[in-house]
């Protein structure tokens, strides 16, 4: 299926608003008195929808648990295993089980696993409207109730703040939604403006909690859960991001397409716990040193540099797949085939 380069192009902005939420609160510290401008709110409330809208357009393309598909992704994380292995090695900073992708910041590619297994399932549903509605609104309202709003609810359902399994599901059901049902035109028009306007209240939201939670009785991280990724403002918001981009009538651009591959590779580069010491230094450098329009274009700075070194670094990854997935997916789905054989046999 030829690539759509306006979704592409939203796949690339996607992938460095996570680099940009991470280079704040993850790498330079949550806000407190000596740095808790106004901007680094704004800039975690514009940032924070990046992963929702990676799973949005998963959802929109829909996956499956084709032997080409699950052979790719674990190629992939096979190549960055070693990359974090050889480069954790050299630098005397390996962590096995970030090689392993079982530790924390690897919950990630964790869940999108967990997410490929229930699509055959997930698919059928859409083509059901009636199902899917019911069962993707059952799914919010019960995500919401008992996970955004902990307060009503001793119990944790596993949607554990949006980074879990069960919250990529709402998010790649919704995104299968906007592909086949029909999305208000108003919405679509003024997409880009809904999400500034929500990324501003999100940010002026989350302010005003930090500054005040303590005085009404309430722990003074509070406002963090405002940046819960399945918080409905920012659920909202991820699909006004993508909306714009849907709406973008461009024709097909193959260097977007290409670097639009290297997505997850930037995330898997960047997301390493060996690497984050040296970005982190960075960052937290430009912060405390550095200040207005020298500090934007530093971080900004910052940011592209660690996502085009990504890119970089993934162009390998791409050109050994091209060399080993002809003989290695057809392994694959020799062996598929005679497991499907043998259920037939034993049925």
């Amino acid at each position: 299926m030829q690539r759509q380069s306006n979704i592409e192009l939203c796949r690339i902005a996607a992938i460095i608003l996570v680099v940009l939420v991470h280079s704040n609160f993850a790498w330079t510290g949550m806000p407190h008195e000596t740095n808790a401008a106004f901007s680094r709110f704004l800039l975690q409330a514009f940032s924070i929808i990046g992963v929702n809208v990676f799973v949005l357009i998963t959802g929109y393309f829909s996956a499956g648990l084709k032997a080409k598909n699950i052979m790719h992704l674990l190629y992939i994380c096979f190549f960055y295993a070693m990359i974090r292995l050889i480069y954790g090695a050299a630098t005397g900073n390996l962590i096995t089980k970030d090689v392993f992708f079982i530790s924390h910041s690897n919950w990630f590619i964790v869940s999108y696993l967990g997410l490929l297994l229930f699509t055959p399932l997930l698919n059928d549903m859409v083509k059901n409207k009636f199902l899917l509605i019911s069962v993707g609104g059952g799914l919010i309202v019960y995500e919401l109730w008992f996970s955004f709003f902990p307060a009503l609810s001793d119990i944790e359902p596993g949607f554990y703040h949006g980074y879990s399994v069960l919250a990529f599901i709402v998010l790649y059901l919704i995104g299968r939604y906007i592909r086949f049902y029909e999305i208000p035109v108003w919405i679509k028009r003024v997409s880009m403006l809904l999400y500034v306007m929500l990324s501003i209240l999100i940010a002026a939201c989350a302010y005003v909690a930090f500054l005040n939670a303590e005085k009404v009785g309430l722990h003074k991280t509070i406002y963090t859960r405002l940046y819960d990724y399945n918080n409905p403002m920012v659920i909202f918001s991820a699909i006004c991001f993508f909306l714009f981009f849907e709406r973008l009538k461009i024709d097909n651009i193959k260097w977007v397409n290409h670097i639009a591959q290297s997505t997850l590779g930037v995330l898997l580069v960047h997301g390493s716990a060996a690497l984050n010491p040296q970005m982190k230094q960075y960052f937290n450098n430009i912060l405390f040193n550095y200040s207005g329009f020298t500090l934007v274009c530093l971080w900004f700075f910052g940011t592209m540099v660690i996502f085009i070194i990504s890119v970089l670094i993934d162009q390998a990854r791409i050109i050994t797949w091209f060399m080993v997935a002809p003989k290695l997916v057809a392994k694959t789905e020799e062996i598929f085939g005679r497991l499907g054989n043998l259920f037939k046999e034993e049925g």
